[in-house]
């Protein structure tokens, strides 16, 4: 779809296919306006997909390109404040195409795959609403972190990071399948986590930490489950910091942490 302007989609299902937008604005004015098992790339430069103080679910989102935008161009809060685009299929490696929060709404990112290697790689994102990763289907959800991410700011104080500046959720409750897989070195981030399953995709933590020098410098929170960190090698390392202490780990397989932060 190439778009002069702002182009609205109030109609449900108002085409079939893969969504591509390559130019202007798409807005959407119904939830359903697209259909369901359509992947949406944002590929053009200035090209914008507006939520429109929608929840949306989409079954993927295609790499597009950097100067693509995703975000809510609500003008004033609608709601809780935040809008949540929910992927049911996350797979798509190297995913550039910038997310932010709107001039009043946030955005929320939730995702779901089948033990897939998704990455967020765009490091100007700035959404708010957070990253959860669901409980997947078959071996279930992984988000995959390859490269150490480039972020903007400080624990606690994030500009833009490739995961936004919210907390990234790892499952919903105990039990949920669902993991970080960690392949990358030297890799800080800044993000607060929130710890609701250890069980894993496959390998049964949290974050499958592969990656050597891991530093997790936001805070920890172990929820429904403790903060958990294994790994499918034996030569993982992180390293955990708070105000007041940090915490060196050699990773074994499946090392469990519970932390008084």
């Amino acid at each position: 779809i190439g778009v002069t302007g702002v182009q609205t989609c109030a109609l449900p299902i108002c085409f079939t296919g893969a969504t591509t937008v390559s130019g202007g604005v798409l807005r959407l004015g119904v939830a359903t306006a697209l259909p369901a098992g359509t992947t949406l790339g944002v590929a053009g430069t200035g090209a914008t997909f507006d939520l429109a103080g929608l929840n949306i679910s989409l079954t993927n989102l295609a790499a597009g390109l950097s100067t693509g935008v995703i975000t809510d161009l609500s003008p004033s809060v609608v709601g809780t404040g935040t809008s949540t685009l929910t992927l049911t299929t996350f797979t798509t490696a190297n995913m550039v195409t910038q997310i932010t929060d709107g001039p009043a709404q946030k955005l929320a990112i939730a995702i779901s795959n089948g033990n897939g290697t998704p990455t967020f790689t765009n490091n100007a994102n700035t959404y708010s609403g957070g990253l959860t990763l669901l409980n997947g289907t078959g071996s279930g959800t992984r988000l995959s972190i390859t490269t150490a991410p480039t972020n903007s700011g400080s624990a606690g104080a994030i500009i833009s990071s490739p995961f936004g500046t919210g907390p990234i959720t790892i499952g919903q409750i105990a039990g949920d399948k669902a993991t970080i897989y960690l392949t990358a070195a030297n890799a800080t981030i800044l993000n607060n986590m929130v710890f609701n399953t250890s069980a894993g995709t496959d390998v049964p933590t949290a974050i499958r930490l592969d990656g050597t020098n891991l530093t997790l410098a936001g805070t920890l929170t172990a929820n429904q489950a403790p903060v958990n960190l294994g790994d499918g090698t034996g030569a993982g390392s992180a390293t955990l910091r708070s105000e007041e202490h940090t915490s060196e780990l050699q990773s074994r397989q499946y090392l469990v942490c519970r932390l008084l932060l």
